[in-house]
């Protein structure tokens, strides 16, 4: 006789027993009938719940289901109900106290003597406790796995070299800073023993035994070794000088494993570039220092020029002028003579003008966007090179050093088009943005060689860049992808 008809004779033979039965048993009984409403529910189900035979009835024991399990639930059950079907489900039912506990909750169909399907009969038990141990395991191997993830993207990431060894000091880990330090990928060296790989030779050829390595001995005193200066093999049996920090792994109070953090000993390399970058930082002081001497020269040069020796021919000319009413009109050939005077004397005026144009152009004193003005239209009139400007309405305000130095820049930047581009036209542009003073000098020529941009003899685009450097700006020259060159010019303006 099957259990299901067994459970069936009891509760025609004696239906009190059937209850006085499933009372004492510690799991909560249910039954429900061919209409899949329930009949019965033991005492254990009712003392959870607190609650009455009449409030459970039908489909009233769902109110105590959790409304998110709900659904789940009489899916379930009915799908089961349907197929005559046993089933096993979770969810979570409201206990007296008002807390929503997990349930595992068996169900079987249940049969008469011949075999009439009566409805069905299920048992609960208690699994609250289980589930919560469960989803704290959950939990903590998840916050365990994102840890490890992190500490893998950390160590990944390390711009030191670092490697990891097991107790037997067989490689188990090495990171992507190590393998480009020693020249073995991670699956080379996974498994093999570290020293063997990297560290088995003095750097005059002699053995270097493994019972000698203080790194390998912290995995017997479990005492840290922090920068330890060492020479380590590469794959191509070259030599290096690292500077290596050695941890143990411990674990259940004994040590497991090492890890070793190594960096490439290099301060003789880095005292070599500090004293570089001093020198070329003392050399760009000396430069702009020798620069603003050269300006300074140059500005005083144009203003001797122009106060006295300017003065000094104009008051010549002015006296020449007086000398023919005072001389014989039949003195022809002097007069003559007198006429070539003051013709040389105007033409050295005009040089005079020229070259103080040249040295510094009295305009520049009354702001850049003038002096960019006057300086490419003299420079389309000598060039007959077409100079197209865009400079903004008003001028910027710059102190006379920056003034100057883009000037210089521009003149630099105008004479190479006239020199080597086998240009047509030249655009200039002029603008301040965000605390830095833009000059763009675009030509159509032919273009500038690559080679010739970072050249050592090309001594205006260096002057160039050096102008802009003493204040902390940068000219830059490109060739254009279409033909001509580009010069980009940024000087902060304080």
């Amino acid at each position: 006789m099957t259990k299901e008809k067994q459970t069936d004779e009891i509760l025609r033979e004696s239906p009190e027993g059937y209850r006085t039965m499933t009372d004492a048993l510690p799991v909560l009984v249910w039954q429900s009938g061919i209409d899949k409403l329930c009949t019965y529910f033991n005492k254990g189900w009712l003392e959870f719940t607190g609650r009455t035979m009449e409030q459970e009835l039908g489909n009233g024991w769902a109110e105590g289901v959790h409304p998110e399990d709900l659904r789940q639930c009489l899916e379930i059950y009915a799908s089961a109900f349907e197929r005559r079907e046993p089933f096993v489900m979770e969810y979570r039912l409201r206990h007296r106290c008002g807390e929503y506990r997990w349930i595992l909750d068996r169900g079987a169909p249940l049969y008469s003597s011949p075999g009439t399907f009566l409805g069905y009969i299920g048992g609960c038990i208690d699994i609250h406790d289980r589930k919560l141990a469960e989803q704290a395991l959950r939990e903590s191997e998840e916050q365990v796995r994102q840890t490890l993830e992190f500490n893998q993207a950390v160590m990944a990431n390390m711009g030191e070299g670092l490697y990891a060894l097991d107790s037997r000091g067989l490689v188990t880990y090495i990171n992507p800073a190590a393998e480009r330090l020693f020249g073995w990928s991670s699956a080379e060296l996974l498994g093999r023993k570290m020293h063997d790989m990297i560290h088995y030779q003095h750097p005059d050829g002699t053995p270097f035994p493994a019972a000698e390595c203080a790194g390998l001995q912290v995995l017997q005193t479990g005492t840290a070794l922090s920068d330890s200066e060492e020479v380590f093999i590469r794959k191509d049996r070259t030599f290096f000088p690292v500077a290596c920090s050695s941890s143990p792994i411990k674990s259940g109070g004994g040590i497991v494993g090492l890890v070793v953090v190594c960096r490439r000993e290099i301060t003789a390399q880095k005292q070599a570039e500090e004293a570089l970058y001093k020198s070329r930082a003392e050399l760009r002081a000396l430069a702009a220092r020798l620069q603003a001497a050269r300006e300074e020269e140059r500005t005083q040069l144009a203003r001797d020029i122009h106060d006295e020796l300017s003065g000094t021919l104009t008051a010549l000319k002015m006296d020449i002028s007086l000398l023919p009413d005072r001389v014989a009109k039949d003195h022809k050939l002097f007069s003559e003579k007198l006429s070539s005077m003051s013709g040389l004397i105007d033409h050295t005026l005009a040089r005079v003008h020229t070259i103080v144009a040249e040295l510094r152009p009295v305009v520049l004193d009354v702001g850049l966007v003038a002096a960019i003005e006057w300086q490419t239209g003299e420079f389309q009139e000598r060039s007959e090179i077409v100079c197209e400007t865009h400079l903004p309405t008003e001028e910027i305000p710059l102190d006379p050093e920056r003034s100057t130095a883009a000037f210089r820049i521009l003149q630099e930047a105008l004479t190479n088009v006239a020199r080597h581009a086998n240009a047509t036209k030249v655009v200039v542009d002029l603008r301040s943005e965000a605390g830095s003073l833009i000059l763009t000098v675009r030509d159509n020529g032919k273009g500038i060689d690559e080679k010739a941009i970072y050249a050592h003899n090309s001594m205006g685009l260096l002057g160039m860049r050096e102008r802009a450097l003493s204040f902390g700006g940068t000219a830059e020259v490109t060739a254009l992808p279409g033909g001509g060159t580009l010069v980009s010019v940024t000087i902060p303006t304080k």
